[in-house]
């Protein structure tokens, strides 16, 4: 069996202190495999985001450990950490995060300018991931330009931006579909919030009073 991507042992994470003491974590645990899809669920305010900002290296537990594709997140510095993100971690933020001034195929190619691939290689890599995400036609558009769901793919596609990828079949799979299963491709596992409260895996509660996040 191959070994995690991430492993999390026992992560705890808290904001400020006394009375208005605030516990996001408490004693979190739990494998994501290679390919596997993993939905974070649970209320407003459970810890959710704290968490992906753990495993992204955006932010570091008071306790625990965490390694993500077998590097230490709390023992690497900031030069450490922006290489790991660089390489290895992909995120599609809720409000997309595209830069307004940058055209759809711009602002998927700034992960592959930070790695300075060449330019003809990158502007391949560029036209493959807008075709696998069905905008090769809005290639050029600004994101004000682009409905909602297209801004939602353009982020896909820049997240797939270091990922194998490959052109869609000619049934012309769903778009933003195709990017969700792409960044389960090759050896990374996935996750995303969801701010809904019915039955899911759980790694351990760290509030009674305040129902924590759980793993799907």
């Amino acid at each position: 069996m191959a070994d995690p991507v991430i492993v999390a042992r026992s992560l705890s994470r808290t904001y400020g202190s006394g009375p208005t003491t605030i516990h996001a974590l408490r004693e979190v645990s739990f494998d994501v495999g290679p390919g596997e899809m993993v939905a974070v669920a649970g209320r407003s305010g459970s810890g959710k985001t704290t968490l992906l900002n753990l495993l992204g290296g955006l932010d570091q537990p008071d306790s625990g450990t965490l390694q993500v594709v077998g590097a230490d997140l709390t023992a690497l510095d900031d030069a450490g950490l922006s290489r790991l993100r660089r390489e290895h971690i992909s995120y599609v933020f809720q409000t997309f995060g595209l830069i307004p001034a940058l055209t759809a195929s711009e602002n998927v190619g700034v992960p592959l300018r930070m790695r300075r691939m060449p330019v003809a290689e990158r502007e391949q890599r560029v036209e493959l991931l807008l075709d696998l995400v069905g905008l090769r036609d809005h290639a050029q558009q600004l994101p004000g330009e682009l409905s909602g769901g297209q801004q939602q793919r353009v982020a896909i596609a820049r997240a797939l931006a270091d990922r194998p990828a490959r052109r869609r079949d000619r049934r012309g799979r769903d778009g933003a579909a195709a990017g969700h299963r792409g960044l389960r491709a090759d050896h990374g596992g996935r996750g995303h919030p969801r701010p809904d409260d019915d039955g899911a895996r759980r790694p351990r509660p760290h509030d009674r009073r305040r129902p924590g996040p759980r793993l799907r």
